[in-house]
């Protein structure tokens, strides 16, 4: 049988503390995006869309491969080897920006770009220790880390951003140096508690003959699965590079901004299942617990996530306008765009892990080729036609299918019935149909803004206030994270 409680427990550490950071973000996003302009996120997200770019293989996907060895100082000699191939990727982007600034700017048609291109041999350096630090703290099952270091990281940032905007620095500077402050502060925590922990075990198990064992035995990440790990990053940051390219900053600051809001609830979840549902998988035998698992999540997700995600559909701008100021209307069209993408994403998430457990790397590669170029053909169509919404929606729609058939593909490996799927799945629709309804109606009654939002939440704490008195493994999910706070 699956370890549930085991299993609940560790994701609730995680869960929990990346609840408080969301908090933080969403407390502190209507006060940034009042400070900050739209062009001026734009700037930014576009630096850490090329930041995630190269921060995606700076450990040549080594970190995943920590968590797999039953030997720990296997896994300390695999720590070694990810610190050693950042320290050369760190070097290698501090030239590659040298001399290639001004053309990687010109490139995606973004001059104000190269003025902070500078900073990004430092994000790069950052982002690989962590990702080490995050593959060793995995392996030793120190869950409650990962909140800790997301809690610094954002509070940090937008407090360093908020700085920015309040001194007279509401620049793209402003919010990159503030989201770098925000990450120096959370590896180093990261980093501080590793080495308090396991600093003893690290230095003794470390070796070069060690090294040299294991980067042998598991070259199949660095070989295959960078470069599926690549595509994946690509094929996320595409639509920011996309947009720039075609269309002004002020669209990637919308596109960043509506990313952000409906990605933050994906991310709670997201982070348990990477962090603790991967760990978990990587020690399952048998069939039926691959199974068991997988539909526990999945019912979970559907619950949790359907409900809001068709609010969104119907009421994202006027949502956005009245949270994040009028400036940012256009924002929560994006958003009602890409919720459905996110959360059959969501959906699928669980599924895709078992390509990983399974070690069929290969299967991956397909996947994320296929989604890249799928996504790729939506946003040119949109770009060629100057339509930054008709490029977001194809783009959308793409992922929405390729998520769908490869998951398909996977939870057949594992023998879920689609029948399973399909009943959760209208179950939850058939609850949201009363509230859809009424919020259809006020919007063609033409309501404002705030009261829509004001209605909307009333909707939502209903729904969640009768999902707690039906559903006995949410109350115990809550009852854990408030019991943990």
């Amino acid at each position: 049988m699956v370890d549930r409680g085991t299993f609940v427990g560790d994701a609730l550490k995680i869960i929990t503390g990346n609840v408080l950071a969301e908090i933080i973000a969403i407390l502190t996003a209507p006060i940034i995006t009042r400070l900050f302009s739209p062009n001026t996120l734009g700037i930014s997200t576009l630096f850490f869309s090329v930041a995630g770019i190269i921060g995606s293989i700076v450990c040549l996907r080594f970190d995943p491969a920590i968590i797999l060895p039953a030997d720990d100082k296997e896994s300390a000699n695999l720590f070694a080897i990810c610190l050693v191939i950042v320290s050369i990727f760190t070097i290698g982007t501090f030239i590659i920006v040298l001399f290639a600034s001004p053309s990687i700017s010109g490139f995606l048609r973004a001059p104000t770009l190269s003025r902070y291109l500078w900073l990004l041999p430092l994000v790069v350096f950052l982002t690989g220790l962590y990702s080490a630090a995050g593959g060793w703290n995995t392996k030793k099952k120190n869950f409650g880390y990962f909140p800790i270091a997301q809690g610094v990281n954002t509070g940090f940032s937008a407090s360093g951003q908020i700085g920015a905007g309040l001194s007279g620095y509401a620049t793209s500077g402003g919010l990159i140096a503030g989201n770098i402050f925000g990450t120096l502060c959370a590896t180093l925590t990261f980093l501080g508690l590793t080495v308090r922990d396991s600093g003893d075990f690290l230095r003794r198990s470390i070796s070069v003959q060690g090294m040299r064992k294991a980067f042998s035995r598991y070259r199949q990440f660095p070989l295959i699965d960078t470069w599926s790990t690549l595509l994946n990053a690509t094929f996320i940051q595409l639509p920011v590079f996309m947009l720039s390219i075609y269309f002004s900053p002020s669209q990637i600051g919308w596109y960043g901004l509506a990313s952000l809001v409906i990605m933050m609830p994906a991310s709670v979840l997201g982070s348990a299942i990477n962090q603790v549902f991967f760990q978990r998988l990587s020690r399952v035998d048998e069939e039926g617990q691959f199974r068991t698992m997988i539909e526990q999540l999945f019912g979970t997700i559907v619950i949790l996530g359907l409900f809001p995600t068709l609010v969104m559909v119907i009421t994202g701008a006027d949502l956005f306008s009245v949270v994040f100021g009028a400036l940012w209307r256009e924002a929560g069209i994006y958003a009602q765009i890409l919720i459905s993408y996110c959360f059959v994403s969501s959906l699928a998430l669980p599924f895709l892990s078992i390509y990983y457990v399974k070690e069929k790397l290969r299967f991956g590669l397909i996947f994320n080729i296929t989604l890249l170029g799928s996504r790729f053909l939506g946003l040119l169509i949109g770009g060629v036609l100057l339509n930054a919404q008709l490029a977001i929606f194809l783009m959308a729609s793409a992922g929405i299918m390729t998520f769908a058939y490869f998951a398909w593909r996977l939870m057949r490996l594992v023998g879920i019935e689609g029948s399973f799927i399909r009943g959760i799945v209208l179950r939850n629709i058939a609850r949201f149909i009363p509230a859809g309804i009424l919020l259809i109606v006020i919007k063609l009654i033409g309501f404002p803004s705030s009261i829509i939002f004001g209605i909307v939440c009333v909707v939502l704490l209903a729904y969640y206030g009768y999902i707690l008195t039906i559903d006995k493994n949410i109350r115990d999910l809550v009852r854990g994270i408030l019991f943990k706070v």
